[in-house]
């Protein structure tokens, strides 16, 4: 393998022509400099095109010139050689005829000429570099800090720390918010953070006294509605714009620079990030704005993410709000169901309510029943002389409740400010016993005010919205369970008037029946002893008899048999009442029962001269009945179709199967019964009218009996009826013979 070549030797005079070419116009700055004065003696080419100076400008300057004022150290241009005499170090702020910041590394070697010491510096811009490793720090650094919180509140004070730490010497955040008007956009500021605090105070003041307008074209506002990063190097930029507000500012604050840049998510803009220099001299750049962006641009998402989670935490906190008092609702509901009185009433209310609110006492009245005050019903968590003093109060007197229940709305009163205001007449009382907050709201229904509730609290309370809502659900309840209790306490009064009225009218009828029977049996005895004088006589036992005297004891005979048949009604109907009948129920064949009732009908057909027929629809039909009872049933009503049906007229029995039952109907062409009164008949004591009772006699219980006996034996008896055509009573019992 071949060993590598040396270069070749260079004679002195082209080495030297070769450097001076290199020194000339080489990329890199050169300086030449006076190490005592500091003073520059040369430049080459790309020193005057990075720094902005002509050569003879720059032989007029010192390196102290090209360094920040306030960072130039004290053994500039002094630096310790290394051992191979080269001197290094950086990178140092520099700044260019323009302003422009640059962070240069220099390499610095000594010269040897005769005379004062003097040094050449090499000068390698590493803006770009330096940049690019400051941004990388920093965006990891912003990630970092804006991922560590959820709170809104950290999130802008982390926005407005990193700013001050890597970009600024202040840093304001402003978020939207709508305006009171609903007409446009209104920045709020959130947070301030500066290097110098009396800056950040004096930035607060300024926004209190002239807080940012939504009609602005300049500064936070139009970074706002255009969405796009502002950059003001200079007051000259400020000027340009035309903004006098912003010049006002730019002046009070002392300000270099600054930058707006807008919290842009997908969902819209957040708001806006100021950004200020106050270090004279210092201007920002592009790669200032840059990296503002790229703050503004993860602000905004971290900014995003806490106000969705503070937004969710809300949501969460008002739906387990809402959930508590859901519950308490529905324990409201459930407890009122087992309330009958206006205490009970109110005690659940004010206790369920109390313990949603917090509220150190709480009342309930209702207005009086000549309306002209509200009376304490129930009063918890006051003091006992507090109560009894507010028992009854009139209802002009001004006080919240009695205000609720006058104007029939709401009186909200959050703060003691409010409450002393509207009551200042209450003022003493309410410092003597303590309180802040006090709501009053009316209990109504159906449009009725009904009284007041009242809750009273131990400090001030914003009674929100939903605080507001709940108040109200409260009262609408507390009316109704009231107003429930009411109609409860006025139904069970009724009732017991109506119990105490059946039993006296069950004794009275007791008293009634039993002075029927004993009076039955009273006036059978003597009726019975007519009977048997006026059989003696006839018998001839007392002589003969003549003619008009036997004429005179059959009218005798048959007035005391239409008695004892009157009495025996009577005396029937009693038993009835007293439920002193016995049925013997089983199967009775019609055909038969019919055979037997013939016989006792069929002559007062004839005496009235009515035409009298059976119809059956089968000949095997079969009830279930006791037979004496039906008997008794068919009887009465073919008597009473016999005397209310005119001679010439017609009665009709028919016997038919209707499903499970057997249906006998009695129908007569007789003078009928008006509409009015089908029902009344079948009550005792009733007869049609005066015509009829003139020519009929009865004591009117003959249907009230037999309706009672078919209902006794598992049946009805009805009855339809036509004026002048007649009418038609149906007998239905249960079918029989199974």
């Amino acid at each position: 393998m071949d060993a590598p070549l040396d270069p070749p030797a260079l004679d002195p005079q082209t080495a030297d022509a070769i450097g001076q070419a290199l020194l000339c116009t080489g990329p890199l700055p050169v300086l030449l400099y006076d190490v005592e004065t500091l003073a520059v003696l040369w430049c080459n080419e790309a020193a005057a095109r990075t720094y902005g100076y002509t050569p003879a400008e720059f032989t007029r300057l010192t390196l102290r010139d090209l360094r920040l004022p306030e960072e130039v150290p004290a053994q500039l241009g002094r630096m310790p050689r290394l051992p191979d005499g080269m001197v290094a170090g950086g990178p140092f702020p520099h700044r260019t005829r323009h302003g422009t910041l640059l962070e240069v590394e220099v390499h610095v070697r000594d010269v040897p000429l005769p005379g004062r010491a003097r040094r050449i510096v090499v000068l390698d811009d590493v803006t770009a570099r330096m940049r690019a490793e400051r941004r990388e720090r920093f965006l990891s650094h912003v990630s970092r800090v804006l991922a560590g919180s959820l709170d809104v509140e950290t999130t802008l004070a982390s926005i407005a720390q990193l700013a001050i730490d890597h970009l600024a010497d202040g840093c304001a955040v402003h978020l939207r918010a709508q305006g009171d008007d609903g007409g446009g956009d209104a920045l709020v500021l959130l947070t301030v953070a500066s290097r110098d605090p009396a800056k950040a105070e004096l930035l607060r003041e300024l926004e209190r006294r002239f807080p940012a307008s939504a009609t602005r074209s300049t500064g936070a506002v139009a970074a706002l509605r255009d969405r796009r990063a502002t950059l003001y190097r200079t007051r000259v930029d400020a000027e340009r714009a035309g903004d006098d507000e912003m010049l006002a500012l730019w002046d009070r604050l002392g300000l270099s620079s600054c930058i707006f840049v807008p919290l842009v998510t997908p969902a819209g803009v957040l708001g806006v990030v100021s950004l200020a220099s106050v270090t004279r001299g210092r201007h920002f750049e592009d790669a200032d704005l840059t990296m503002a962006e790229e703050l503004a641009r993860h602000a905004a998402l971290a900014l995003e993410n806490a106000q969705l989670y503070a937004a969710e935490r809300r949501a969460r906190q008002t739906a387990e709000q809402l959930a508590r008092r859901n519950g308490r609702l529905q324990a409201l509901t459930a407890a009122l169901a087992g309330t009958l009185t206006h205490n009970e009433v109110a005690d659940v209310v004010l206790t369920q309510g109390m313990h949603a609110f917090g509220a150190k006492a709480a009342s309930v009245a209702l207005v009086s029943e000549d309306g002209q005050a509200l009376e304490l019903v129930h009063a918890v968590g006051y003091p006992p002389d507090v109560v009894d003093g507010f028992r009854r109060l009139p209802l002009e007197f001004a006080f919240p409740l009695t205000d609720a229940v006058r104007r029939g709305e709401p009186i909200w009163l959050p703060t003691v400010a409010e409450r002393d205001r509207h009551y200042p007449h209450l003022a003493g009382l309410r410092r003597t016993n303590g309180g802040g907050a006090m709501a009053a709201v009316p209990l109504a229904l159906e449009g009725r005010v009904l009284g007041a509730m009242g809750f009273n609290f131990h400090q001030d309370v914003p009674l929100d919205a939903d605080d507001r809502a709940f108040i109200l659900t409260l009262a609408r309840q507390c009316a109704q369970a009231l107003e429930r209790a009411r109609l409860y306490g006025a139904e069970r009064r009724a009732r017991a008037a109506m119990e105490a009225a059946r039993l006296e009218a069950e004794a009275a009828n007791r008293t009634k029946t039993q002075f029927l029977a004993v009076m039955s049996h009273e006036l059978r005895t003597p009726l019975n002893a007519i009977a048997g004088y006026v059989e003696l006589l006839e018998m001839g036992i007392r002589g003969p008899l003549t003619p008009e005297q036997r004429e005179d004891l059959a009218r005798v005979r048959r007035n005391q048999r239409q008695l004892l048949g009157l009495i025996n009604d009577v005396l029937n109907f009693a038993k009835l009442e007293t439920g002193a009948v016995r049925y013997d129920i089983g199967d009775v064949p019609v055909r038969e029962l019919l055979d037997a009732v013939e016989p006792s009908i069929a002559p007062q057909m004839r005496q009235r001269e009515l035409r009298y027929d059976v119809v059956l629809r089968r000949v095997d039909l079969v009830l279930r009945a006791d037979p004496d009872k039906l008997q008794q049933i068919l009887l009465n009503l073919l008597s009473n179709a016999v005397k209310f049906t005119a001679p010439g007229g017609a009665v009709c029995v028919t016997a038919e199967e209707r499903g499970a039952q057997v249906q006998l109907q009695v129908r007569d062409t007789g003078c009928g019964i008006p509409a009015d009164r089908l029902e009344s008949v079948f009550e005792p004591f009733v007869q049609l009218d005066q015509r009829l009772t003139r020519t009929s006699e009865g004591t009117g219980l003959g249907l009230a009996i037999s309706r009672d006996l078919a209902r006794a034996m598992g049946g009805d008896l009805t009855v339809e009826s036509e004026p002048d055509v007649g009418s038609v009573f149906t007998v239905s019992l249960p079918r029989g013979g199974a």
